[in-house]
């Protein structure tokens, strides 16, 4: 038996399953619930979903609940399966899902930029941060230029998946600039949660080939998350 389960929009949840069967006698019905811990029904009571339907031809082996606000955690879908036997009752298999959906409404944490290394040679860039998500952990991360700390004109949006490492980073090259031209570094790292909040943080990167004696990019940045640009989008 197979249990998935997606969380859609802000107050519905869904789920479905596959692989139930009872060769002597079928299947009479299917209950599920949703709760805190695995196999618990504190949040959704154990339903029947199809209670309302007069044939099972109809039955979509899923269900959903509509009209739920629930708060930030993780939360465990269970699903029961009850056969046709007439004879002292169904007898009924119960699979509790183990891995649980997650709510995050909350944007993840952007820490630090740690580290900027530019090659001119290959027209290449990395950035190492360090974001943190520990509800719903790091879907992905973005890197984007600007003219301003508010666009990526110079440079649109490019994905980069997440690194399972202590010092993530992204690289990005044919970056294109022109020196003594300032551009704005934007990262934006997004995570797992259901409304796939994010965050954005802007670094100011110029180059200035006079300033610079051995490297040939000034790289003017903080290390601390108040002298960032914030934006929660």
């Amino acid at each position: 038996m197979c249990v998935s389960v997606l969380y859609i929009l802000y107050d519905i949840i869904a789920a479905n399953w596959k692989g139930f069967h009872d060769d002597e006698s079928g299947i009479y019905a299917y209950t599920w619930a949703v709760g805190k811990s695995v196999c618990s029904s504190d949040v959704v009571p154990y339903t029947n979903p199809y209670a309302h339907l007069t044939n099972p031809k109809f039955w979509t082996d899923s269900a959903f609940q509509k009209g739920i606000h629930l708060p930030d955690g993780p939360y465990f879908v269970t699903v029961q399966a009850l056969n046709g036997a007439e004879l002292g009752g169904s007898l009924v298999t119960t699979v509790c899902h183990s891995t649980p959906f997650i709510v995050d409404t909350s944007p993840p944490v952007f820490h630090k930029v740690t580290d900027i290394i530019y090659d001119e040679d290959f027209d290449l860039i990395a950035i190492y941060y360090n974001a943190t998500d520990d509800l719903s952990k790091i879907a992905h991360a973005e890197f984007g230029l600007g003219k301003t700390k508010y666009d990526v004109q110079l440079k649109a949006y490019g994905l980069h998946a997440p690194m399972e490492r202590e010092d993530p980073f992204v690289a990005v090259k044919d970056l294109g600039l022109q020196e003594g031209i300032p551009a704005w570094i934007r990262i934006r790292v997004t995570n797992n949660g259901i409304k796939n909040t994010s965050i954005v943080v802007s670094i100011i990167l110029k180059f200035c080939w006079v300033d610079c004696v051995i490297c040939k990019v000034c790289v003017f940045k903080s290390t601390t998350l108040a002298d960032f640009s914030v934006q929660l989008s």
